[in-house]
């Protein structure tokens, strides 16, 4: 019950929010605080913990609590925010994904119900959030804002996180009633995995990862100020990577170093070719893994040096991943979809889903629905490279920061399912601040193009 009062206050808290402050920052408020504080959202045998559930499709969870909330509050208070957004090719192939899902339904005899609350699930979750992000982010100091109060809140989970590392994961449980995972999986070289109000410590570790490595990158461009002019930038940056080391998880200081990596050979090679490094990595790496050229016992024999029972785990989800691609073959476009989707092994026992995204996608809705997810996160760096003559300075620094930070979520996707809310909203922003860009060399005097660079359209860095 307290999970969902916490997510009806939260609707009301967030209207009020656009009452009395601007609408970036009523926006932004709304998703950073919520999605890092509200409840998540379980399925037990008798139900649904940590949702308002109507049905199987329509739940008002911690994402939709704040999608309804930002929403109803850029009506009521901001309307004019509306009519700043403009439909085009993100929202196109997003739009593509509920259909693609619906249509794995129908191919695959389950039925137009299931088609139909599968992709009202998806729909109610990043419809609004892509609608809203770039309605919302329209300049590059709005999308520079947007990345400091991310960078914020990260800062207040790396306290959260050294808190749980020394006292195990006990703040959801405290405060809404049940704990949002198997307990079992957050104990770690006698200490505890932090998780806060995430859904695993996976995800915590990637936003901790994610987040260290973004703030010092705008620390290096001179762009991260003293947070909530108090905190100075390298406290900040020092923090997070704390933070980051108490997750004690692989996959965020790998999220970390590959991310500082890339974003480091941009500073010394500043050429669009680096944005799409990771991303061709990673999509190659699903190509070869399907057809089978490529060989993963050097992940695993590494892993082994470092800890065998991270080398268990890998095993298992290579095993269980060839398992999942033999079953994909014969339903390879559409998928198997959600009923389906589960396989068994050679003893007829089911086979547990695997982590991977990418691999979840390809076998419940099949190379569409893998293509287009792809399509949509790559978005951002094949927007920049498009428009790369347009943007200087801090302009092309921020883009390409979420350029690098999407790759990354896509390299992430080879291994864990957990895509990140906070960089879609960025995904859907680069937009917004792409087409006011446009808006400028358009409509600016030639000389005023020619001598005074790319400014930041709404607000200059």
């Amino acid at each position: 019950m307290v999970a969902q009062i916490a997510l009806a206050l939260w609707i009301v808290i967030s209207i009020a929010f656009f009452a009395m402050l601007s609408p970036l920052r009523a926006f932004i408020l709304t998703y950073v605080i919520g999605l890092l504080l509200l409840p998540v959202e379980m399925q037990t045998p008798t139900g649904w913990l940590g949702s308002i559930a109507f049905s199987t499709a329509l739940r008002i969870d911690k994402y939709t609590a704040c999608n309804i909330g930002a929403l109803l509050g850029t009506i009521m208070f901001a309307p004019h925010i509306l009519r700043r957004y403009r439909f085009d090719w993100l929202d196109a192939l997003y739009l593509l994904i509920p259909v693609c899902i619906f249509i794995t339904s129908i191919v695959n005899n389950i039925g137009m119900k299931d088609g139909l609350s599968n992709a009202v699930a998806s729909l109610r979750i990043w419809a609004p959030l892509i609608f809203l992000s770039k309605a919302h982010i329209q300049s590059v100091s709005d999308l520079l804002s947007v990345l400091r109060a991310m960078i914020g809140g990260a800062f207040v989970y790396a306290m959260v996180a050294v808190l749980e590392f020394r006292l195990s994961p006990w703040l959801h449980r405290a405060l809404y009633g049940y704990f949002q995972h198997d307990f079992s999986q957050f104990a770690r070289y006698d200490r505890f995995r932090p998780v806060g109000f995430l859904r695993h410590a996976i995800e915590m570790s990637f936003l901790m990862g994610s987040m260290a490595s973004l703030a010092a990158w705008l620390w290096l461009k001179g762009l991260l100020r003293p947070l909530w002019g108090l905190v100075p930038a390298p406290l900040v940056v020092l923090a997070l990577f704390v933070g980051l080391a108490c997750t004690l998880t692989f996959s965020g200081y790998a999220v970390f170093l590959l991310a500082m990596a890339v974003m480091l050979v941009f500073h010394f090679v500043p050429r669009q070719w680096v944005l799409m490094i990771v991303p061709l990595l990673a999509i190659g790496w699903m190509i070869g893994r399907y057809a089978g050229v490529l060989e993963a016992r050097f992940l695993i024999d590494t892993a082994s040096m470092i800890d065998a029972s991270r080398a268990e785990s890998i095993q298992y989800r290579f095993e269980s991943e060839q398992i999942h691609l033999r079953a994909a073959d014969s339903h390879l476009v559409f998928g198997r979809g959600g009923l389906l989707g589960m396989v068994r092994n050679e003893q007829g026992g089911l086979v547990k889903a695997v982590d991977a995204f990418w691999l979840i996608q390809l076998t419940f809705f099949g190379l569409a629905g893998l293509a287009l997810w792809i399509a949509v996160w790559t978005s951002p760096i094949l927007l920049l490279l498009a428009n790369w003559r347009l943007t200087t300075g801090p302009t092309r620094a921020l883009l390409a920061a979420v350029g690098v930070l999407v790759g990354i979520q896509i390299a992430d996707f080879l291994f864990n399912s957990f895509p990140s809310p906070f960089l879609m909203i960025l995904v859907a922003g680069s937009f917004g601040v792409v087409h006011a860009i446009r808006s400028y060399h358009a409509t600016a005097p030639a000389a005023q193009r020619l001598y005074g660079g790319t400014p930041a359209p709404g607000g200059v860095l």
